[in-house]
């Protein structure tokens, strides 16, 4: 006949209560690591979405200045294109042929005085 197995006798209160007070201290201390990585994770978390909102509000400004540049330059440009369109309007109306005409007869008579004047 074979021997039966040997049963363990169960242990006694006090030491299956340590057992479990063991599982458990260790259960909370794995907890309250896991919290201050939580925590931790949260501040970065924080800090992340702060910057970001920093980046969007500066690209927003960025956007703006990109803008009121390009506004400016173009007002610019026609300004100094409407200087030029007056200056060359100005030389058109200088430049008459009733202006030409009178020009000519002043140096026709210049030179008329300068002959007369050597002649003599």
């Amino acid at each position: 006949m074979t021997d039966p197995e040997p049963t363990h006798a169960p242990d006694s209160a006090p030491v299956q209560l340590a057992r479990i007070e063991g599982k458990l201290d260790l259960m909370l201390f794995q907890v309250t690591d896991h919290a201050g990585r939580i925590k931790s994770l949260e501040e970065r978390d924080r800090t992340r979405e702060s910057e970001t909102q920093k980046l969007a509000s500066d690209a927003v400004a960025r956007d703006l200045t990109v803008e009121a540049t390009a506004k400016a330059l173009r007002e610019a440009k026609e300004s100094e294109e409407a200087a030029t369109r007056a200056e060359a309007a100005r030389s058109d109306k200088f430049w008459t042929p009733v202006n030409g005409v009178l020009g000519a007869v002043a140096v026709f008579a210049s030179l008329i005085s300068a002959y007369l004047i050597q002649t003599r």
